[in-house]
């Protein structure tokens, strides 16, 4: 798995899976489906290492999904998402895709106030 992007692109994925396949999916089959596609040898090591840890109890999804995120969530998520926005230019990208790598940005980082958001969504716009 690598990186904290593919790390939440994965889950991500997961969980839209499940969602959308089944919808009343219990924690137990949510958990499973996510352990079954984990692969490669680091993550089959934490994989094992859950299983065990977790053998005569069930953790919830929301527990699970902070054990994945312990093991491969970015530790510096919403810094990291302020650093790229700041740094973040339209560049050749249509506005369409710069907007939504704005919003993306922007949700990562939790930032609420409107003039420095709009001010930095501007200061990148090409001219």
């Amino acid at each position: 798995m690598g990186s904290y992007m593919k790390s939440e692109e994965f889950l991500q994925e997961c969980k839209t899976y499940i969602k959308l396949t089944e919808p009343t999916a219990s924690d137990r089959a949510k958990i499973a489906f996510i352990l079954t596609y984990l692969k490669g040898p680091a993550p089959s090591a934490w994989k094992r290492q859950y299983i065990i840890s977790t053998f005569n109890r069930m953790d919830s999804f929301a527990k699970f999904k902070m054990c994945f995120d312990a093991a491969y969530g970015d530790p510096n998520k919403k810094s990291n998402a302020l650093t790229k926005l700041e740094c973040l230019f339209q560049g050749r990208c249509p506005f369409e895709q710069y907007l939504a790598d704005f919003l993306i940005l922007k949700a990562k980082t939790g930032l609420q106030e409107e003039s420095y958001l709009i001010r930095e969504l501007v200061s990148g716009l090409n001219e």
